[in-house]
């Protein structure tokens, strides 16, 4: 007797982990730059740019970029800008953490506090907000078939496993020489860039996935007219990169978060010696997972009508997958400056970032809530706070239709800003629109046992040799479990009893055939 057995991979979450890191320190202000009077804007933007796991902990190195907008202590010049890093570490001590195991890692800066100690000297506390996942990986081998000479009678059912098939990272640098738009002037001093990705898409195909995109980049600058007034400009980089993934197919789930790691931007003067030319270099991280949905007809039972067979089993945890679902919500808000703010001459950017502060399932459905933090940057009339930032929270809970969830269930389930706009409605009004997307994959962890081997041993039968027994089938009974107590082949059981469908009730008469008149 032989066993089929196909290996599969399976996936388990064995590690979550969400934790508040502390970012720390002091930013000097550079020789070159003027002292300063007020802090206009700090803000923040962290990555994650090491991962390690080794026996009991996780270990995570990562940066977080500051850029500080102020009022310099002199009244011949207009704003000022800073630029700092911090480096910081969370450690995750686990005993279930094992070299090899794969993890997916989200960062965010969450909360920013910046006090100046002297004009020359700024002290920052920021809060990285850092989810981990980590996951266990192995290969084990399913039962899927027996082959043998001997009357070997079966039972089948269906594994439901989801795995993950690749996950990986890849680094890849966008180089463009971008242009003032006409009717702006040039470029005396860049303030601060701000850089998104968006309209992102990408396809799966045998062993590559193709990715495009757009980059967003908005630039704040003090322009070389007489006045050295403060503008912006926008720009956009499409990119389109082809990544290899080994067994990735075009059936496979594909999905990839893109992050900006470093940033670089430089001004050059254009033909006619103009500081018009923004030579960039935009460096870009895609964190990329493909999974699969693999179902199988496993041995779930067996038993030979001319011997015995002893079946090992062992127990396996693993993740089941029920449903996915992917949700676009609107959300619409009126976000109103303080009376005490400058008024709004014109709005630089509006940043959104969304996150999602608690997610339960429940009876086929997702309950999320969240928050939008909106960061806004405008100018302003005033020669005190040319440029005058604000920052605003905007709650949002939706309930998401997911066939299958229940109470209890794991979910996976991310926010995903698609499109956001914004107008000026009236004085000191932002009309704010945003497009969330909400992609949620709902999992259920279950323990499965599997066949792991199986010894035939003949010459031990106790099934019926020389009579017929009559059997008066008990509540619950199914043909299965009678036909393997008395080692006879079920058919043989529906075909002597003229049973069609094979189904059993409570204090139905069965005569169970001897092998010899079923043969």
């Amino acid at each position: 007797m032989e066993l089929i057995k196909e290996p599969i991979k399976l996936n388990e979450v064995c590690i979550q982990d969400f934790s508040d890191v502390m970012v720390d320190g002091d930013v000097i202000v550079p020789d070159i730059k003027p002292d300063i009077l007020k802090i206009l804007q700090v803000d923040a933007n962290a990555v994650i740019t090491n991962k390690d796991v080794s026996d009991g902990k996780v270990t995570l190195n990562g940066k977080a970029d500051f850029k500080i907008l102020y009022i310099p202590d002199d009244k011949e010049q207009s704003v000022k800008s800073i630029q700092s890093s911090f480096d910081f570490v969370h450690l995750i001590n686990d005993a279930k953490a094992k070299p090899g195991m794969s993890l997916t890692v989200e960062c965010d800066v969450s909360q920013i506090d910046a006090n100046m100690i002297n004009s020359r000297k700024i002290n920052i506390k920021a809060i990285v907000s850092v989810d981990t996942r980590v996951y266990s990986d192995a290969e084990i081998p399913v039962v899927t078939g027996i082959e043998s000479d001997k009357n070997i009678q079966i039972k089948t059912s269906k594994l439901n496993v989801y795995n993950i098939k690749a996950d990986t990272e890849a680094d890849f640098v966008l180089r463009d020489s971008l242009e003032v738009p006409s009717g702006k002037s040039g470029v005396s001093e860049i303030l601060k860039n701000d850089i998104k990705i968006c309209d992102t898409e990408y396809k799966a195909v045998t062993g590559k996935v193709v990715a495009q995109g757009t980059v967003s980049i908005c630039t704040l600058y003090i322009s070389d007219d007489l006045n050295r007034a403060i503008d912006f400009m926008e720009h956009e980089i499409p990119f389109t990169e082809i990544f290899d993934v080994d067994d990735m197919t075009e059936a496979m789930d594909c999905d990839i978060d893109f992050e900006v790691t470093d940033f670089k931007c430089e001004t050059l003067a254009d033909s006619d010696g103009d500081m018009r030319v923004l030579e960039t270099e935009v460096c870009v991280k895609a964190h990329i997972k493909s999974s699969e949905n693999t179902e199988l007809d496993m041995v779930d039972d067996c038993y030979c009508t001319e011997g015995e067979i002893i079946l090992k089993r062992q127990k396996y945890s693993m993740d089941k997958f029920v449903c996915e679902s992917r949700s676009r919500q609107t959300l619409k808000e009126i976000i109103s400056v303080d009376s005490d703010m400058p008024p709004i001459m014109g709005v630089y950017n509006v940043i959104t970032k969304p996150y999602i502060t608690s997610a339960t399932t429940d009876t086929d459905r997702v309950m999320i809530e969240g928050v939008v933090d909106v960061y806004i940057l405008y100018l302003s009339d005033s020669d005190n706070s040319p440029v005058f930032s604000c920052k605003k929270e905007i709650p949002f809970n939706y309930m998401l239709d997911a066939q299958g969830a229940m109470p209890g269930m794991r979910c996976e389930i991310k926010a995903e800003m698609e499109h956001s706009s914004y107008s000026i409605s009236v004085a000191n009004e932002i009309e704010l629109r945003c497009i969330i997307a909400l992609p949620v994959k709902v999992f259920d962890k279950c323990e499965t046992e599997l066949i792991t081997d199986a010894q035939l041993e003949m010459g031990n039968n106790t099934g019926v040799d020389a009579s017929m027994v009559v059997y008066f089938a008990q509540n619950g009974d199914e043909l299965w479990d009678i036909a393997k107590h008395y080692r006879v082949a079920a058919g043989d059981i529906t075909a002597f009893n003229n049973m069609e469908d094979g189904s059993v009730k409570q204090g139905q008469k069965i005569i169970i055939p001897c092998r010899t008149t079923a043969e």
